[in-house]
């Protein structure tokens, strides 16, 4: 059975989903995490009624026209060393305005270093460039938090609390109080990692 990590960005600020999936894809590609000739958009529906089947897509404007007029979770298959690593969207229902990003993949993506260090990069430029307040990291994230679990997730942040031991977590600075740096430095193990990125608190368990 495989098994898969997942990052999730929380957003802080009031971005379009066209704007936001042309600056995801372009951080991607710089990368090398690009659309390959079976990549598929895929749309999400939490209530499980529709019968839906990946789509090709071959251009990302494709994916952006498709994805801005689904009311739901949708994303996007990329290539990345000849494997897959997914990328979703979850906007309010009511507006486009994308408040999560997902990136997820098979752990074996994660076997070598120069591919480990690679990823770590390319998570620290999305929290960065997406004006993240939070991005979780761990193994089988989504099977710990729920699509309610995660609205909830977003409404504590927006009033800056902060909850949870995960394996990666990358805090804003101001949402990093003395208490969270404590509580940090009590659970690391001696493998861990806690350091500033960019006006960011890195967080890291391995």
């Amino acid at each position: 059975m495989s098994t898969y990590f997942t990052f999730n960005f929380h957003l802080d600020a009031d971005m379009p989903i066209s704007d936001c999936i042309r600056l995801v894809d372009k951080i991607c590609n710089s990368y090398s995490v690009l659309l390959g000739k079976s990549s598929t958009l895929f749309l999400g529906d939490p209530e499980m009624e529709l019968d839906l089947e990946p789509e090709p897509v071959k251009h990302i404007e494709n994916a952006i026209n498709r994805l801005a007029s689904w009311d739901y979770l949708g994303g996007i298959d990329y290539r990345f060393n000849k494997k897959t690593l997914d990328v979703s969207f979850r906007k309010n229902r009511d507006d486009q305005i994308v408040k999560c990003v997902s990136i997820y993949f098979n752990i074996d993506i994660l076997n070598s270093e120069e591919t480990r260090e690679k990823i770590k990069s390319l998570v620290v430029d999305l929290h960065i460039n997406l004006k993240t307040m939070r991005t979780l990291g761990g193994i089988e994230l989504d099977d710990q938090l729920d699509y309610d679990e995660w609205t909830e997730e977003i409404k504590r942040l927006s009033q800056k609390e902060v909850i949870g031991l995960y394996w990666i977590d990358i805090l804003r600075d101001d949402f990093v109080s003395e208490d969270r740096l404590e509580y940090w430095r009590q659970n690391l193990e001696k493998s861990g990692e806690l350091h500033r990125v960019d006006g960011n608190i890195y967080f890291c368990q391995s």
